[in-house]
């Protein structure tokens, strides 16, 4: 080894480890380093520039038979940028560098508390169960209609049925736009004032099958929680984003689902609209 003729020390490591771990990083400074080279050279590539030039790694794993996700090992000692380079590469979406922070923790958890690394299958099901992406889990609450109604520039008024633990309530609220509106319905029917700290945005997909991610982060008094939200429409994947992270404060006990109330507005409506259709 090139190691013990420089050091005149010898190094013990057997052969299937060297051939198993030549293209890993565990340290989480190098898989950050690694996901933005993956991003950077993505970008070189859509303009011509076939050159590999990622950092720490100075040969394509796919010349020696590797696959990209075998690079990142994600265990109890990792830091944020290898779940969201997993999670990435697998589903698209590219998680705001807080919600990085939020998800690794929740990895990190669950590698401790499985005392191994974690499969890319597992990482992504953490993160579908975590923030119930697509609805993968069983929630309290969820979206069954809803209709919003521009005024104006500045104001956007919303009306929307909802079942929280099987019961039907209605909303009726008015925000600067369709995502502070529906919040501040959700509010007003919980009784409690929850605000957006945070709020991203960006497609997945090409072509028809284009579809857009939504990432929120609402806070409820001194506790806060994470949507993410997937739809064809922006607007639904909002709504999909804020539902998620409300049922994450449900869950967290910030959020009382015995004590919300329906609005009488908003049941007006949906009773003038469901008239309407049936003439």
């Amino acid at each position: 080894m090139l190691s013990s003729v420089v050091t005149r020390y010898q190094f013990i490591l057997e052969h299937h480890m060297e051939r198993s771990l030549v293209t890993c990083a565990f340290s989480g400074s190098h898989q950050d380093a690694i996901k933005k080279g993956f991003a950077a050279q993505e970008k070189r590539r859509q303009n011509g520039d076939q050159t590999w030039q990622i950092p720490y790694l100075t040969l394509d794993p796919k010349d020696i038979g590797r696959n990209y996700e075998a690079v990142i090992r994600v265990n109890s000692q990792s830091g944020k940028g290898g779940a969201a380079w997993i999670v990435q590469r697998n589903l698209g979406l590219d998680l705001p560098k807080a919600m990085q922070i939020d998800f690794s923790s929740v990895v990190q958890n669950n590698a401790d508390h499985l005392g191994r690394e974690l499969k890319a299958e597992e990482i992504i099901s953490l993160l579908q169960r975590h923030y119930n992406v697509d609805n993968c889990a069983t929630d309290d609450l969820n979206v069954k209609d809803y209709n919003f109604d521009k005024k104006s520039d500045k104001v956007t008024d919303v009306n929307a049925i909802v079942r929280l633990n099987g019961k039907e309530i209605a909303l009726h609220g008015k925000g600067n736009g369709p995502i502070s509106s529906f919040l501040n319905g959700l509010s007003d029917a919980f009784g409690v004032k929850m605000e957006v700290e945070s709020y991203a945005e960006h497609s997945v997909g090409q072509g028809s099958t284009t579809k857009a991610a939504t990432y929120v982060k609402i806070s409820c008094g001194d506790k806060y929680k994470w949507g993410i939200g997937m739809h064809e429409s922006i607007t639904r994947a909002s709504v999909n984003s804020i539902i998620s992270a409300v049922n994450s404060l449900i869950k967290a006990g910030a959020l009382d689902a015995n004590k919300v109330s329906s609005s009488e507005h908003a049941l007006r409506k949906f009773a003038q609209k469901k008239a309407s259709a049936n003439l």
